[in-house]
């Protein structure tokens, strides 16, 4: 089982940082922050410092490619999260929700969303449509049904590993552009914004393929809400799933 990802990486903080979205924590008694305006090196190295202080997040992902959309909204923590997405496919529509709990994963979708998205069958993709299917760690499909449904996972994406970067000046925001390897191979100019003033937490991340067909935006708001997920009830096995 092969969950379809975002073509441009979470875009990834934008989604999460809403065209500038706020921070709950609280800013810094300083006017301006110096340090992020030095170099890009010392700016990324600022922004991850402060994400790495957080400990949950809300975020919003859209990105779009040729045929394709797809909109993640999600809140995740260090151990437990929950992600809602929606996308469409060649003009098929599917929406699903992907839960951590726990050491166990538990997705759930309409049949579009269990087949293109989490990779089913068609013919368990519709059996298993609108049910809960568990994960557990164990099972080697937990590492992709998981992706970005916890904090430390979402933080893997915010900052990938960046080539040629350099600043960019956005109104109040310091941005960090730089290219990144993307999945199958395409090469993403990708960039990270955090606030010039005051604690440097992400707010929006901005993505497009070399191409120019694949973009995407990240939103990161209310670092460090309290995210509260329960487990589903009656949720069926993977193994059931897959064996029977």
């Amino acid at each position: 089982m092969r969950r379809i990802v975002t073509p441009v990486i979470v875009l990834a903080v934008c989604a999460t940082l809403s065209a500038c979205g706020s921070s709950s924590a609280p800013p810094s008694t300083s006017t301006t922050t110096p340090s992020l305006t030095s170099s890009p090196k010392v700016a990324l190295a600022a922004m991850r410092n402060a994400a790495h202080s957080q400990h949950s997040v809300h975020y919003v992902s859209v990105s779009s490619a040729p045929g394709h959309t797809i909109r993640i909204v999600a809140d995740v923590d260090a151990t437990e999260g929950i992600q809602r997405v929606t996308f469409t496919d060649h003009g098929q529509t599917g929406s699903g929700t992907a839960i951590v709990s726990g050491d166990t994963a538990y997705i759930r979708g309409n049949a579009v969303m269990m087949s293109v998205y989490f990779g089913f069958p068609k013919a368990k993709a519709t059996k298993y449509a609108g049910k809960w299917i568990s994960v557990p760690s164990s099972n080697p499909a937990y590492a992709t049904d998981s992706d970005d449904v916890t904090f430390p996972s979402f933080l893997s994406h915010l900052f990938p590993r960046q080539t040629k970067i350099s600043l960019v000046k956005a109104g109040f925001l310091i941005g960090v552009h730089g290219t990144v390897q993307g999945q199958s191979g395409v090469t993403l100019d990708a960039t990270v914004f955090a606030p010039a003033h005051g604690q440097p937490l992400p707010v929006k991340q901005t993505a497009k393929s070399s191409d120019h067909l694949g973009t995407g935006v990240l939103t990161i708001s209310n670092w460090n809400e309290a995210v509260d997920v329960s487990a589903p009830a009656n949720a069926v096995p993977i193994s059931k799933v897959v064996g029977g």
